[in-house]
């Protein structure tokens, strides 16, 4: 069939006319339409996923700019309740120098705690970004002691997470023996004792 189509493009229409190419004029004005209309649509495709890409990173940041209004409001509450033991300290009927340093601390934290809620109430994502390189590039030390505690925290509660294994062909977890066998079914024990003979 493609060979029909190429024979009879020679050949003009087929009716014994003989083939006239496209002038150099006309070829070069079709050439350029053709890469007008590729460059338009390769300049479309790029509005578009760029226009794409902006509406995923506005809700990305959107939902990290709740989340971050969350923690704030978290350490406002964490600092209220600070302030609270450090007032009720303070006004006790002890007035030991042990109630008396407890008080004047839970105040100074309390207001530390307030100044970081405000810090995050009032910094937007990238601000926030900047500052923390800018203190890790100051205070590499702390900062790396800081990743390396979070580090651990994390593993720790990975870890602390149930996790299923899989033994046997079988899904088994942990609270495997506290499931009722069907009658007639086989046990863990037949199993392995069946597997061994």
């Amino acid at each position: 069939m493609a060979n029909q189509r190429n024979e009879s493009t020679q050949q003009g229409t087929g009716n014994g006319e003989d083939f006239t190419p496209m002038p150099p004029s006309e070829q070069s004005d079709v050439m350029n339409r053709a890469k007008n209309t590729a460059n338009t649509l390769l300049d479309h495709a790029k509005a578009t996923a760029g226009e794409a890409y902006d509406r995923v990173a506005d809700k990305t940041v959107a939902g990290i700019e709740q989340q971050k209004a969350g923690v704030s409001g978290g350490i406002r509450t964490l600092a209220q309740s600070v302030r609270r033991v450090g007032d009720d300290l303070g006004q006790s009927g002890d007035k030991t120098p042990v109630t008396q340093y407890s008080a004047r601390y839970a105040t100074t934290a309390a207001g530390k705690l307030e100044q970081v809620a405000d810090y995050f109430n009032n910094r937007d994502l990238r601000a926030i970004g900047r500052d923390v390189e800018n203190y890790a590039r100051q205070n590499p030390a702390v900062f790396l002691g800081a990743a390396f505690g979070l580090g651990l925290l994390a593993a720790r509660f990975l870890k602390s997470s149930p996790t299923p294994s899989f033994t046997s062909q079988r899904f088994s977890t942990d609270v495997d023996h506290q499931l009722p066998q069907a009658e007639g079914s086989p046990t863990r024990k037949s199993t392995r004792s069946q597997k061994q003979m």
